[in-house]
């Protein structure tokens, strides 16, 4: 039953990661949809983000702070009626800016919801499928990431190329190497500055 999702999963992924936006079509919470005409009865229930299926609904909420368990996923049926995790199974599948991919299976966590973890520095789309009841649902979230990792590479050749992922240079195809930051440069002028004095 694993292996249906995962194979899923990877198909979808593939359609929409090759697709021009690479992203599914889906309503958040804040839209009207499904013929829901009171603002309140479409609010997510947990402040997250919420994604409409037609018959299920997927609410996405994110704390980016924690160690583990970021990503907290809950189901819906009809109008936000939860649905148990009892017996329903689900993969991530993140593609990031690189273009690298990983797969990881959604754990379920007490009994309405399911947890996944997430590498909070870089961006990436989040392909998250469950597969209920023999049914494969599934949508992206856009994960933006928390821009920790600041380092550049530069060309030592041309050092005006300079970029914010490895590679090579445009003007001589020379690999990019990691731009070194000067170290302690506040210690070392405080210091100077104190023996001048």
């Amino acid at each position: 039953m694993k292996n249906k999702l995962l194979l899923s999963t990877i198909l979808l992924m593939t359609f929409i990661f090759s697709s021009k936006n690479g992203s599914t079509q889906h309503n958040h919470g804040g839209q009207n949809n499904g013929g829901w005409t009171d603002e309140e009865s479409f609010r997510p229930p947990h402040e997250g983000e919420l994604v409409d299926l037609g018959k299920y609904k997927i609410e996405l909420v994110t704390n980016l702070y924690l160690k583990e368990d970021q990503l907290i996923f809950y189901l819906y049926k009809g109008e936000l009626k939860p649905i148990s995790n009892e017996g329903i199974t689900g993969v991530i599948v993140f593609k990031g800016d690189d273009g690298a991919t990983s797969v990881d299976s959604l754990k379920a966590r007490g009994n309405d919801h399911f947890v996944g973890q997430i590498d909070v520095t870089k961006s990436s789309n989040c392909l998250v499928s469950f597969l209920i009841k023999g049914k494969t649902i599934s949508t992206v979230f856009m994960h933006a990431g928390l821009g920790v990792n600041t380092k550049q590479y530069v060309c030592s050749m041309h050092p005006q190329i300079k970029s914010d992922s490895s590679g090579t240079c445009s003007i001589c195809g020379m690999e990019l190497i990691p731009l070194e930051e000067p170290k302690n440069t506040n210690e070392t002028h405080e210091n100077n500055h104190q023996h001048n004095h």
